[in-house]
């Protein structure tokens, strides 16, 4: 199993590597995504329309999606912590050169949010907020904004936005008001 593959794992509930909770801190459990009860139409719509949609994702799309969602939410706030840095090191651990150099890129492109949100296939969403908020710790206004963001474009409800922070040990998302 290559690196890529367990990124997308870890996010989609596969949670079968030793190293995801290096990621999310060693008392998170996995999520895997919840039923939900109102039918798939009932759905909110994306605030924001894509025009390069993922239909059927593999494995290592998946993984830069979720690495792009790491890092994005990592500089939401113009600076990536050492808890942050340490956190991208250990997702991308067993990477081998080329996807080192795409970490880097990453690290090094401007911030777009709009771009991450319409690259998240549908049914990903809960999973593409989870990577963000497990890479940092949403202790100032523009990680919350950031996460706001997701969670609004994404229609995450609160309910579904408190599951995943106490799935990851945290407090509930303090909104920012957005």
């Amino acid at each position: 199993m290559n690196w890529w593959q367990v990124v997308a794992g870890v996010a989609v509930g596969v949670w079968v590597v030793a190293g995801v909770t290096a990621i999310v801190g060693a008392s998170a459990t996995p999520v895997t995504p919840s039923p939900s009860p109102e039918p798939a139409a009932a759905k909110p719509k994306r605030a924001v329309k894509a025009t390069s949609r993922i239909e059927l994702p593999d494995d290592e799309a998946l993984a830069k999606l979720y690495i792009r969602a790491m890092i994005q939410a990592a500089r939401a706030d113009d600076r990536i912590d050492a808890r942050e840095h340490q956190r991208l090191m250990d997702a991308i651990a067993g990477a081998n050169d080329t996807q080192r150099d795409f970490v880097t890129a990453e690290l090094t492109r401007p911030r777009n949010v709009l771009g991450l949100i319409g690259d998240t296939p549908r049914g990903h969403e809960e999973q593409v907020y989870l990577m963000a908020l497990a890479s940092i710790d949403p202790d100032n206004r523009a990680e919350r904004e950031f996460l706001d963001k997701l969670a609004q474009a994404f229609g995450l409800s609160s309910v579904t936005r408190r599951a995943i922070h106490t799935r990851l040990g945290l407090a509930g998302p303090v909104t920012t008001g957005m």
